[in-house]
C-alpha cells in the first residue's frame, strides 16, 4: 500500500505527503490575501480622502464665486443708481453704499477666503473686493471734491484674474 494520510490536529484538513507544509502554504496565501486586503483599504482611502479634498476646494471656491457675483450685481445696481442721480450729492451718497455693498460681501466671504488652501487664490479673491471697494470711495470721494474719478479699467482684470486662478485650482485640485 502507498502511504497512510492523516488528519491535521489544528483544523481536521486531510493530509497527504508532506503534510508539515500545509499550514506554511495556507498561512502565507492568508498573509499575501490580507496584504492585498489592506493594500486595497489603504487606496480605498487615499482615494476618499483626495475626493473629500476636492470636494472641500470647489465648495470654497463656489462659495467666494457665489459672494463675488452678488457683490458685482448689487454694486452694479447701484452703480446704475448713481449714474442717473439728479445731483452730485446723491451720486456721492450712491458710491459710498457701493463701497459699502463690497465691504459688507467682502465680510461675508472672509471666512472661506481665509481658510482657502491656496495662497494666489485668496490673495486674487481680497483684491478683488479692494479694486471694487477702492474704485468706488474714490469715485465718492473724487464726486465731493469735484477731483478726477479713478479709472475703472482695471476692475475687469482683477475679476478675470480671481476666475482664472479659480479654474485653475479646481482643475489641479481633481487632477
Amino acid at each position: 500500500m502507498g502511504h497512510s494520510s492523516h488528519l491535521c490536529r489544528s483544523c481536521s484538513h486531510q493530509l497527504g505527503r508532506g503534510g508539515l507544509d500545509h499550514h506554511y502554504f495556507t498561512g502565507r496565501t492568508e498573509q499575501r490575501r490580507q496584504q492585498h486586503a489592506d493594500a486595497q483599504e489603504a487606496a480605498k482611502r487615499e482615494h476618499e480622502a483626495k475626493l473629500t479634498h476636492e470636494q472641500r476646494i470647489r465648495d470654497q471656491v463656489v462659495a467666494t464665486s457665489k459672494t463675488i457675483s452678488k457683490m458685482l450685481q448689487d454694486f452694479r445696481a447701484k452703480i446704475g443708481e448713481a449714474t442717473e442721480a439728479v445731483d452730485t450729492l446723491a451720486a456721492t451718497l450712491l458710491y459710498d453704499e457701493c463701497s459699502a455693498i463690497v465691504r459688507r460681501h467682502h465680510d461675508d466671504a472672509l471666512p472661506v477666503i481665509e481658510v482657502m488652501p491656496d495662497l494666489e487664490l485668496r490673495q486674487r479673491a481680497n483684491a478683488l473686493f479692494e479694486a471694487y471697494g477702492e474704485w468706488a470711495g474714490g469715485t465718492a470721494e473724487a464726486l465731493s471734491n469735484l477731483t478726477r474719478r479713478p479709472d475703472a479699467s482695471g476692475l475687469d482684470g482683477t475679476r478675470e484674474q480671481y476666475y482664472e486662478r479659480a479654474r485653475r485650482v479646481i482643475r489641479d485640485a481633481s487632477a
